[in-house]
């Protein structure tokens, strides 16, 4: 959804601090080729990027940097499914642009903002919580198996975590490179040509 997600460059006038942020439409998501920073004057911004990742960051960091607690084994899936609902809220604004009709360019800015971070955030705490638990139930039902056997079930737990992981991030670029010129078309069709001036 970010590479469609897309809107006016600011005015300082009426929204500094976004204006010093964004300058031009590429430093929402850029795509293609650009610059490198070290040729570049003004080096290319990537903020849907940063914002997601640093949220990714600060939730995987939440059990071993900030101490907080895991999620219960029964809300495992919540992050999913809170994922699954931005995934519809960003393609029904990226559709129909709503959030800029009723917010503004500079509010629709700010709310796909925190729809992002909020994004980073689930993500980031679908994947900490489930390693945990995977390291976690390795303790609890380990008892009357062998050392050798745990560790060989661990490791295919995680493993087989990891492959659904990567299988699902191959799943989404695949489904990613047909939504996002479909979502483009509808933004031309209404008259927002801001996908196309990439």
């Amino acid at each position: 959804m970010a590479p469609t997600l897309l809107y006016a460059v600011p005015e300082p006038a009426t929204a500094p601090f976004l204006a010093a942020i964004i300058k031009t439409l590429r430093d929402y998501y850029p795509l293609g080729l650009s610059l490198s920073p070290i040729h570049s004057p003004d080096p290319p911004r990537r903020l849907w990027q940063l914002v997601y990742q640093t949220f990714v960051f600060l939730s995987r960091s939440s059990l071993s940097i900030f101490h907080l607690p895991p999620l219960p084994r029964s809300l495992l899936p919540l992050p999913t499914l809170v994922q699954l609902c931005l995934l519809f809220l960003t393609s029904y604004e990226a559709s129909t642009g709503v959030l800029s009709t009723h917010f503004g360019e500079n509010g629709a800015i700010v709310i796909v903002f925190f729809l992002i971070s909020l994004e980073g955030l689930s993500g980031g705490l679908a994947y900490v919580n489930v390693f945990y638990r995977l390291g976690l139930d390795d303790e609890e039902e380990g008892e009357g198996k062998d050392k050798g056997r745990r560790e060989r079930e661990r490791e295919f737990r995680i493993a087989s975590v990891g492959f659904a992981d990567t299988l699902g991030i191959l799943v989404a670029s695949g489904v990613a490179s047909a939504l996002e010129p479909w979502l483009c078309r509808l933004q031309v069709e209404r008259g927002r040509t801001f996908c196309k001036e990439l």
